[in-house]
This record gives C-alpha cells, structure tokens and sequence, in this order.
C-alpha cells in the first residue's frame, strides 16, 4: 500500500475534505521528488471514489476531542529545553541541535488546534526530510528514514462515532518509556501503532521496503520510534485553545 493512501486512510476520520487534501499534498511531493516529471505536469484535484470508503467514514465527525491543555503546555516547555541542556553539558563543543518544531513551516504548525507530538531532539530518529500537513484537527508528520524506511506520524482529535467490529479488538502493549499502552499491527508493508495522549489520538506507521530488514522484521523498532516521541509543539491556534481553557 502507497503512503499516499495510508494518509488519506488514517486521515479520513478527521473529514472527506482532508481525504482530498492528504492525497494531493503527498501526490505533489512525490511529483516534486521525481526527477524525471515533466515541468508541464498539472497536478488535478484528486477525487476519492466514496464508493471505495466504508459509509460510516463519511459520517459528520464528533465534536473535537477535549485536550488535556495543562499536561501539554508544560511537556511543550520541558522536553526541548531538557535536552539540548543535556547534550550541552555532555560536550560543549557540539554543534547546536535545532528541534523540529523550529524547522518546519510556521503556518502548518500554527493553524493545528492540538498538541503535535515530535520526536526527541537529537534521538534515533532522523529529522532533516521532514514534511508536515495540518489540517486543522489533525496533522501529519512524514519523517523519512535511512535504508527505505519510512515514519509518519499523525494526530487527530476529530473523531466520528464507529460501528461495532470497526474498531481493532487486539490488546494494547505496554512500550518502554511510554506512559500509555499501545495498539500495534503488523501490516502488508510495515507497522502500525496507535495510543492516546493529552485527550488525542496519534498513529505511527512503519512502512518498509524491505520487511526482512531488521527494523521490520519485528516492532522493535517502531517501539523505540514511539518512545522517541516526546517532543510536543504547540502553534498559535493550540496555545489559543489552552489559554481559553485557563492554562497560561
């Protein structure tokens, strides 16, 4: 399965809009990417075909879901800080390491009404092709690994009211360094994971070229990814959020 299509799948539930938008963003990176696309290509709008989604994804989403403001303002000013200091007094000749936050495109990060969940600085996982899409309830994160590895992370606070049997039953794992338990599934081309934190859903997929790999042979490493994601950024449109809800 595309990336392309596993964004548009775990975005669905945020909207048929962001369907449409996911797509396009990451049809234009993959076009933007390719050295051999010619300069006359016109990107269309993409159109999903409804026929292909469950009816039940087309339904109005729920109310967003309500964030834990408090615990995500302050994990916002902590985590950063902590450990560029730590890095700093282990060597103080390193050159400084910039947070991720700090590197993507302010409007993207400032229009996103939750908490964006980023990897460590300085951590296992590699930073420096990172992309990010808001679409207001939701966001996602791709995050390019070495050896055809491929993350994306994604947060979403927009929910619709499932079915019964729509929803996994396969029992949540406890992962080192993770407070909350985790849902992990094994895919075609990777791995999935999915927990709740400050009141949010986030997903992390795995997707591999080469499943033998391993990193992907097993969910290690995708285990040790969720435990690297620690950071927490918070735009304009958030700190608005939490500063309505009396967090200062």
């Amino acid at each position: 399965m595309s990336s392309r299509v596993k964004m548009a799948s775990a975005i669905v539930i945020g909207g048929v809009l962001a369907i449409t938008v996911a797509v396009g963003f990451a049809q234009a990176q993959d076009a933007k990417n390719n050295a051999s696309a010619s300069r006359t290509t016109t990107l269309k709008p993409t159109a999903v075909s409804t026929a292909k989604i469950n009816p039940a994804l087309l339904r109005k989403p729920e109310a967003p879901a309500r964030v834990d403001w408090s615990a995500a303002v302050m994990q916002s000013r902590a985590a950063p800080i902590n450990t560029l200091n730590l890095k700093a007094a282990r060597d103080p000749k390193a050159p400084t390491i910039q947070p991720l936050a700090a590197r993507l495109p302010r409007q993207e990060l400032d229009k996103t009404r939750l908490p964006m969940l980023m990897p460590k600085t300085g951590g296992m996982i590699k930073i420096d092709k990172a992309k990010v899409v808001s679409f207001g309830d939701a966001y996602s994160l791709n995050l390019p690994q070495d050896k055809g590895m491929q993350l994306t992370l994604m947060g979403n606070r927009s929910m619709i009211k499932a079915d019964r049997g729509m929803i996994s039953a396969k029992a949540r794992a406890k992962v080192n360094g993770v407070a909350e338990t985790v849902r992990i599934t094994k895919l075609e081309d990777g791995w999935t994971a999915s927990f709740r934190r400050y009141g949010v859903l986030y997903t992390v997929d795995l997707l591999c070229e080469d499943l033998q790999s391993a990193s992907c042979a097993t969910d290690g490493y995708l285990r040790a990814a969720i435990a690297d994601i620690s950071e927490v950024s918070l735009g304009a449109e958030a700190m608005k959020e939490a500063q309505a809800a009396g967090v200062k």
